[in-house]
């Protein structure tokens, strides 16, 4: 979140709207990152992702039709101009209903830039010409390394080196920390590549606290924006706080915001009392509830914005 939202932040975030006008205009207003599971199967069980704890191989199970078209005609209805991901815990290039996807959100929301994450498997120069034929604009490619193997700088060069030959660019690197990290990019054809390696042992996230092996070295105290500035919206249309909660393992069902068929528009849910609730906890410095407690993105996500300033505007609309 940006210094001067933190500094004119609308006290209406902090507590549930009953008005839908309200709900869209704070939609409007802060949502910059729509992210939407397409479907839920994922080619790779990877041991710091709740995948691995769960079947998503077996099948395919899409998001509804109805509920995609209920999310479209809400975008289209406040003409969204902020960003689109179409990936969760899936591989969002294994299925071609990701063209269709794209396709039809750049047609009802043209001023949106849309992009996802993916592990890469699928990619070769042909997809990307065809995702860049739909309108993507940003591809975040993570190489993960195989279930039982640790993490390896010189073996995941390797697969920066196989990866560029498979899509047909040529990669400049970015970011080298040993035995931590890789980041390379490219622009191919309008879309954005963003290759990475990272050594999620040491640098994962415990999702929420499923992930009981990944590392927590200290609570939280730093502020999140995402629930602020992210709507996230699970293949069977559950929405939640943030992209660390997992729809297919019962332990998140209590912070479940609501379902996309259950109201009349993505709005109501943005303006929801859970989701208020959230942004109250996270918007200012200090120690945060269970599960954000131990979320350890705030290198990342948190801590952005000057902390008297959030301290002031905290005490400026009574939330802390």
């Amino acid at each position: 979140m940006k210094l001067e939202q933190v500094n004119n932040i609308s006290p209406d975030l902090f507590v549930a709207q009953k008005s839908s006008e309200i709900g869209k205009q704070l939609f409007k207003r802060y949502v910059n990152n729509v992210i939407l599971e397409l479907f839920d199967y994922c080619n790779r069980q990877c041991n710091y992702c709740p995948v691995a704890l769960v079947d998503r191989m077996s099948d395919i199970n899409r998001t509804s039709p109805k509920h995609f078209r209920q999310i479209i005609e809400d975008l289209e209805e406040i003409d969204f101009d902020n960003h689109i991901c179409l990936n969760l815990f899936n591989e969002p290039m294994a299925d071609p209903f990701l063209f269709t996807a794209i396709e039809q959100l750049k047609e009802a929301v043209p001023k949106a830039s849309i992009w996802f994450n993916s592990n890469g498997d699928y990619a070769n120069a042909e997809v990307l010409d065809r995702l860049a034929d739909a309108g993507l604009k940003r591809l975040v490619v993570t190489l993960h390394v195989g279930k039982t193997k640790a993490y390896d700088d010189l073996q995941q060069l390797s697969r920066f080196t196989q990866f560029a030959a498979r899509a047909g660019v040529v990669l400049s690197f970015e970011r080298y920390k040993p035995g931590h990290a890789i980041v390379a990019a490219r622009r191919h054809r309008g879309i954005v590549i963003r290759v990475k390696s990272a050594n999620y042992a040491v640098m994962g996230e415990n999702r929420a606290g499923l992930m009981k092996d990944i590392p927590v070295e200290a609570f939280r105290h730093a502020p999140c924006n995402r629930p602020f500035q992210d709507f996230t919206i699970s293949w069977n249309g559950n929405v939640y706080p943030c992209c660390m909660f997992f729809s297919d393992l019962a332990e998140h069902d209590p912070y479940l915001v609501g379902n996309i068929g259950e109201v009349d528009s993505i709005y109501q849910l943005y303006a929801s009392s859970l989701m208020a609730s959230f942004r109250a906890d996270l918007f200012g410095y200090g120690p945060k509830r269970n599960p954000c407690d131990t979320c350890t993105e705030w290198d990342r996500h948190g801590g952005d914005a000057d902390e008297r300033v959030r301290a002031e505007a905290a005490l400026r609309l009574g939330i802390c």
